[in-house]
């Protein structure tokens, strides 16, 4: 089965604000993949959390002697934002089973943020997710005051083996209030204890395509059974948002080593092909190390350099076209 090795700065963004690496739990619990969690990476999300998030000047510290108790202790919660709405299928009518997040642009502080002016790029950070129910409705909570642009993704056939012809048109991730450009999207903003209501988010139909290729050996024999995983995005991109608008499918080389992916939106794609004799497949090897900028935006490391592309591992673009005859070259096979 293959592996994907969780990075800390992957849980540490998805429990920061609150989210869920829901995707990557789905396909473990569905025997799609394993999920590897060292003792390290604990340590470092926790670490890394208090940190980032922990104000020491809120916090109350109590001391206690050995079989003292303590009683009449208060702790104060505070209360998180809401965004409440329905998601309409392009015929504009409910559909149930679509995956909302909230991804966050800027956070909102009283306070003076504790970050630091940055030069890197934003980054959307995924900070809460829901689904909608059979009425189409969908309600996300726990949010910390800020900005945020909501994304709806419904389950496709997006990534899946393409075992029939492609159909003419797919849906895609669409952006509140209703485009497939995230630099279109509007940002909603919401406060502590504020329930954001009434947003409808109808989804948008795009061309769908194919993509078909061989995986080979380093000698250029077809590779049969190879796992090969589509994951949206490439080397150096926003990985968070990656995995929520195109999480990553898997399908397997037949004989001759051939794969095809279809109902696949244009877009930038990574490739990549494990034989099963390897450490299996990974996250492509991009992870985002970020931080919260003096006027609350999440922000990458513009010092960190674009990774090296992992062995087995393709990007391709797909440019309103079919793309085939991809050659993927997997190293260790037998």
């Amino acid at each position: 089965m293959p592996s994907v090795t969780a990075d800390s700065n992957i849980w540490v963004s998805a429990f920061g604000y609150g989210g869920k690496p829901r995707r990557l739990f789905e396909m473990a619990d569905a025997g799609e993949i394993r999920v590897d969690i060292s003792e390290f990476i604990i340590d470092e999300v926790l670490r890394t959390l208090h940190d980032k998030f922990e104000d020491p000047s809120t916090m109350q510290i109590f001391e206690v002697a050995a079989g003292q108790v303590l009683d009449g202790l208060t702790v104060s919660l505070r209360r998180g934002g809401a965004f409440a709405g329905r998601v309409l299928d392009p015929q504009r009518q409910p559909i149930a089973g679509v995956g909302v997040t909230a991804l966050l642009k800027r956070l909102i502080r009283d306070d003076q943020p504790a970050g630091v002016a940055s030069s890197g790029p934003p980054l959307l950070m995924p900070s809460g997710q829901g689904q909608t129910n059979d009425l189409g409705e969908f309600r996300i909570f726990g949010l910390w005051p800020g900005e945020y642009v909501i994304v709806a993704t419904a389950q496709s056939k997006f990534g899946g083996a393409a075992t029939q012809p492609a159909a003419a048109t797919t849906t895609t991730a669409t952006y509140f209030p209703g485009t497939a450009d995230v630099t279109e999207a509007q940002p909603v903003a919401v406060q502590a204890d504020e329930t954001v209501s009434d947003l409808i988010i109808p989804l948008v139909s795009v061309p769908a395509f194919k993509i078909s290729g061989v995986v080979v050996n380093g000698a250029g024999a077809p590779v049969a059974n190879a796992m090969v995983m589509l994951m949206g995005g490439q080397r150096g991109t926003d990985l968070l948002l990656s995995l929520v608008v195109g999480p990553p499918l898997m399908s397997q080389s037949d004989a001759g080593g051939r794969f095809t992916f279809g109902d696949v939106p244009a877009g930038a794609y990574t490739l990549r092909a494990d034989a099963g004799f390897g450490g299996g497949i990974g996250a492509f090897g991009f992870t985002d190390t970020f931080g919260i900028d003096i006027d609350g935006t999440p922000r990458g490391d513009p010092s960190r350099p674009k990774p090296a592309r992992e062995p087995g591992t393709i990007e391709v673009t797909v440019d309103n076209a079919d793309v085939s005859d991809l050659r993927i070259v997997v190293t260790g096979s037998q």
